[in-house]
């Protein structure tokens, strides 16, 4: 633990070496915090891929973008450039079809800050809950080595019992609107 250190290169004035300091406390407050947000990644992804599969292509786009991507594909109809004449001058280019393919996303590439917007653009919680979610995914990524220095320096602290408070509360708020959310849906049982 002694000789554990990070680099930072993308801020030059800090030393090329950071100790980190831990202590067993904040191990537990960071597990604490990295579950309550798990926990929230997991009821906002459970209800809104049910929300996408009833609704489908009617779906609200931030809902469509938690679980699917659109890939641009192109087709040459014909293999040399060809050349052509119009108000704004010569062009060259090769003749092609294009659409727009619709792939879904692996569950692995479903992203917690994609639910949370779809979230209250859904009107499952209002913009202040969605900022608390907001942070406590920030919380969540913080636990990585180079996240934790930065946080250490922009809130001048360690992990403690009130981001476990926190984020044990942004959970229950969570839960408290999604089960309102589901209530209101009338969804038939499966």
């Amino acid at each position: 633990m002694d000789n554990l250190r990070h680099s930072d290169k993308k801020q030059p004035s800090v030393p090329d070496w950071s100790e980190l300091v831990f202590n067993v406390a904040e191990g537990f407050f960071k597990t604490d915090v990295l579950l309550y947000a798990s926990i929230c990644e997991a009821a906002l992804y459970s209800v809104l891929r049910k929300c996408f599969e009833i609704t489908g292509t009617s779906a609200i786009e931030e809902l469509k973008a938690c679980f699917e991507v659109r890939q641009a594909k192109f087709h040459k109809l014909y293999k040399d450039e060809i050349e052509t004449a119009s108000a704004i001058g010569r062009r060259k280019g090769f003749l092609a079809l294009h659409w727009e393919q619709v792939v879904p996303l692996a569950d692995s590439e479903v992203r917690l800050a994609q639910l949370i917007k779809a979230g209250e653009r859904l009107n499952i919680y209002d913009t202040k809950l969605r900022k608390k979610l907001d942070d406590l995914r920030d919380a969540r990524n913080a636990i990585h080595l180079a996240n934790q220095l930065r946080r250490r320096k922009s809130t001048a602290g360690l992990f403690s019992s009130s981001d476990r408070q926190q984020a044990k509360d942004v959970t229950e708020e969570l839960r408290v609107a999604l089960e309102s959310y589901v209530e209101l849906q009338k969804w038939p049982s499966s």
